[in-house]
């Protein structure tokens, strides 16, 4: 599935902007258990819209 992280990454910008929600660590620590948490970290890790700390973050959450 080749459009499933762009998707994923779609859903994620797309609910953060309705709910106004923020993501953080703690947020990419729980997703490091989750089935749909991987796309959600790419998610994170792609756009540039997070704070780099955070991106950096996820990208070290993805590769475990």
């Amino acid at each position: 599935m080749l459009g499933s992280p762009l998707l994923a990454g779609a859903l994620l910008v797309a609910v953060c902007a309705v709910t106004g929600c923020r993501v953080n660590t703690d947020d990419l620590r729980r997703w490091e258990k989750t089935q749909n948490g991987p796309d959600k970290l790419v998610a994170v890790l792609i756009h540039d819209k997070y704070e780099k700390e955070l991106r950096v973050e996820a990208a070290w959450s993805s590769s475990t």
